[in-house]
């Protein structure tokens, strides 16, 4: 059967088929925001609850999206849509029996589980169960939706961008609304409520969309002729074997998920350590990334060289990780900014009940989380749809290598959480985690660099190991970075930081007293 002879979908059934998948992604951080706040009650509020329910959800839909993809190629794009449906029906019921599950079958365990290695254990093994059929569901809805090679990185750059942006929207919603007014148990009901109703939307949308293909009535499957892709024969920088890059990405995975557990730490510093923090943190970084990701697959047809743009970009990523703390740091008192931003947010929001003082807060409060991060995100998410047009070239594949891409990057992405959150953060502290994170990024800066022609190879790696030995050089040491979102100066406060929580220990000079601040 030729490709043209497969019905697509018209553009509601397309639409309907992204608004579920939207919803899809608001249901899954609902649950991630329950499930970290019930490893909270085990644990307390700190590094090793989002460590754990980051890393199984990592890793659950890292393995779900190496099947899925595997499942996906050997499907006609029916029953992609009906893989994809089931999968939300089980999920939502795994959701409906999730807090009996880390509550009373935890407790009845607790005698057993009397380490963190074992706790851990325990948690990861059981979050990875939903985890790994939501990761199903990107490679087996993007085989179900994708029509012709040439749409492949800007249709599945869309899908991951728009279930993203859901995930945002359940991110910050529950976080300041749902959890507060509904409690976990009727916020868990609602998010297997939509989960179910998702199934049963795209079981109609597959009924009504006739996307029927012609299939053998011997084997089942689908005989595709599969175009050569505009820009097949394009060679790219380092190496033109999708192998080659799927391992990249991995790499910067790493580096993607060691930054949020930072940004994490620091965030959890301004705002006092409070029950918002997590939900809020995963509301902005999931913002960027899904509205990078969005762009990007807007764009992506008319980049000549997603090669060099996805590296270009990475490094990027690196250096404005140092680069926007630092110029907050630094910002000339002159400019009052610094001051008037520590004045506020050395106050607890959540013992003011001040109206306008707290509109005041979390607008400072989000301008600098925003500053801090926000960019850097935007970037990781345009980085997807620029690998996916690299690696992804033909139909017959499409599943498999998408599927690879999305594993390798998440198993950079709980290496990364893992190594971070319980060694380098231990071991080196916050400021230097972010230098070594970023000097990681220099690489490809400096690979992009190389593949210049001319005298642009030579200023362009210059001008990056230039920049980056500043930056990194000059970036404060964990006093005087740790000091900026006290409301105390670099001499009259002392640090201890582990992999737990950051301790300081601050003077105050008019009345010679101390305050104990735990993060």
């Amino acid at each position: 059967m030729s490709i043209s002879s497969v019905k697509p979908l018209n553009h509601i059934g397309k639409g309907g088929f992204f608004t579920i998948f939207f919803l899809t992604g608001f249901s899954a951080l609902i649950y991630q925001l329950i499930w970290q706040r019930v490893l909270a009650i085990h644990a307390g509020v700190d590094m090793y609850s989002v460590i754990t329910i980051i890393a199984a959800f990592m890793a659950g839909l890292g393995i779900g999206s190496l099947i899925g993809g595997y499942i996906a190629d050997r499907l006609n794009f029916r029953n992609c849509l009906v893989f994809f449906i089931a999968s939300n029906f089980f999920i939502g019921i795994f959701g409906f029996f999730s807090l009996w599950l880390f509550y009373d079958v935890y407790n009845s365990l607790a005698q057993y589980l009397t380490n963190t290695v074992s706790s851990f254990l325990f948690h990861f093994v059981v979050l990875c169960i939903p985890t790994t059929l939501m990761g199903l569901s990107l490679p087996l809805l993007s085989k179900a939706l994708v029509r012709t090679s040439d749409e492949m990185s800007s249709l599945i750059g869309a899908l991951y961008g728009i279930n993203t942006l859901g995930a945002a929207v359940g991110a910050g919603l529950g976080t300041w609304y749902l959890l507060g007014t509904f409690g976990f148990v009727q916020c868990i009901r609602i998010a297997s409520v939509i989960n179910i109703v998702c199934g049963f939307l795209a079981l109609i949308l597959l009924y009504r969309s006739g996307t029927k293909s012609s299939v053998s009535a011997e084997s089942g499957e689908m005989h595709i002729s599969d175009p050569p892709v505009a820009g097949d024969d394009e060679q790219w920088v380092l190496t033109n074997k999708p192998g080659h890059w799927i391992l990249i990405y991995g790499l910067t995975g790493f580096a993607a998920l060691s930054l949020e557990i930072v940004w994490f730490r620091i965030l959890e510093v301004i705002s006092r350590s409070n029950s918002y923090t997590f939900g809020h943190l995963l509301f902005i970084y999931l913002c960027g990334v899904g509205f990078g990701s969005l762009v990007s697959s807007k764009m992506i047809k008319r980049i000549k060289r997603p090669d060099k743009a996805f590296l270009w970009m990475q490094y990027a990523i690196g250096l404005l990780s140092l680069l926007s703390p630092l110029l907050l740091i630094y910002m000339p008192e002159s400019f009052k900014i610094t001051q008037y931003m520590r004045s506020l947010l050395s106050s607890r929001p959540d013992r003011v009940h001040d109206l306008s003082f707290l509109v005041k807060y979390m607008v400072v409060f989000n301008f600098m989380v925003i500053f801090i991060f926000g960019i850097a995100t935007v970037m990781m998410g345009a980085c997807f749809p620029l690998m996916q047009r690299i690696v992804s070239r033909r139909m017959e594949s499409l599943g498999r290598n998408l599927s690879k891409l999305l594993f390798s990057n998440i198993v950079g992405n709980v290496l990364g959480t893992v190594i971070t959150g319980f060694v380098l953060l231990d071991l080196f502290g916050t400021p230097a985690t972010l230098k070594i994170i970023s000097a990681l990024l220099v690489i490809p800066g400096i690979v992009a660099g190389y593949y210049m022609k001319g005298v642009s190879r030579f200023i362009s790696i210059t001008l990056i190991s230039l920049v980056s030995l500043i930056t990194i050089t000059t970036f404060p040491k964990e006093k005087e970075f740790w000091s900026f979102f006290h409301p105390y100066s670099a001499e009259d406060i002392l640090i201890r930081e582990d992999r737990i929580s950051l301790n300081s220990l601050a003077r105050k000079k008019e009345w010679n007293k101390y305050e104990v601040f735990t993060n």
